[in-house]
């Protein structure tokens, strides 16, 4: 199994659609993890694929390294693997994605930028569902971050609050002459 692996790598052909492969098996594992510290780009960039294929989180200090590979097929391809995993909101992923867009490589930033689109879909998710807090002025927080960002609905809500009488119009103002 492994060597056919390998010969596989080696050939540069590999349709994952008709071999069934165990991604998650110590003998594939091993194999990737060779692909990866190899010179050959096509080998290392199908590695990314097969990391992607099977979950990046256990992979995410090999794919920060990789995205300062010196090609920049494989740095794309490691930002997208730290980008379609669940990692957006791990520090080490975000500070890689970050430091993506000085990259000379148009692609390699945009795929940094399609990276931090990502965490940018999560932090909204997080700050819309902070705008339900029971405490006032955390609902109030978010609201003054999400119109900072240009969120219509936050600033319409915003705005309506401060034509309440009630005990939180303070708390509508404030975060309207804050964002």
């Amino acid at each position: 199994y492994v060597e056919s692996l390998a010969r596989s790598l080696q050939l540069r052909r590999l349709d994952l659609t008709i071999v069934p492969l165990r991604l998650t098996d110590t003998c594939t594992i091993s194999v990737i993890r060779k692909a990866l510290d190899t010179d050959d780009t096509l080998k290392v960039t199908q590695a990314i694929g097969w990391i992607e294929q099977m979950g990046a989180d256990a992979w995410t200090d090999e794919l920060t390294v990789l995205a300062r590979h010196a090609d920049a097929g494989v740095r794309r391809a490691a930002l997208h693997a730290l980008a379609d995993a669940d990692l957006v909101q791990d520090e080490q992923v975000t500070q890689t994605l970050r430091r993506a867009l000085q990259d000379q490589d148009a692609a390699v930033r945009r795929a940094a930028v399609d990276g931090l689109g990502e965490l940018t879909d999560v932090l909204i998710g997080d700050l819309r569902q902070a705008t339900q807090d029971t405490a006032a002025q955390v609902r109030y927080s978010a609201l003054q971050a999400l119109a900072r960002h240009g969120d219509t609905d936050a600033l319409q809500q915003l705005e309506l609050r401060l034509h309440d009488a009630g005990p939180e119009r303070p708390l509508a103002l404030a975060a309207l002459a804050g964002g």
